[in-house]
């Protein structure tokens, strides 16, 4: 299968899921669309290493979680002032 028919069909199978979680967790319905594409693309570059251990479903709400996770932690880090985030590691 090509990179566009399985990206599509993980978006056509999974993208609901991965939206609702997006917009629960991040609570800004903008970002839900970038969480969406962020998480297809990385489960694309991942996935000659899927092992298979897992149902699919799994494995991309995990990319996801991983990715909202990862945005909020940046914006917070956003929000502290420079001085504060200078000083995290």
């Amino acid at each position: 299968m090509n990179e566009n028919k399985l990206i599509r069909s993980w978006a056509e199978t999974y993208g609901s899921r991965i939206e609702n979680l997006a917009r629960r967790m991040l609570m800004d319905d903008s970002m839900t669309q970038d969480i969406l594409q962020e998480t297809l693309t990385d489960a694309w570059r991942a996935w000659g290493r899927f092992e298979g251990r897992s149902e699919v479903s799994t494995w991309l709400y995990r990319i996801a979680l991983n990715r909202i996770l990862r945005e909020k932690k940046n914006s917070v880090g956003e929000r502290l002032s420079p001085e504060i985030s200078k000083a995290r590691p």
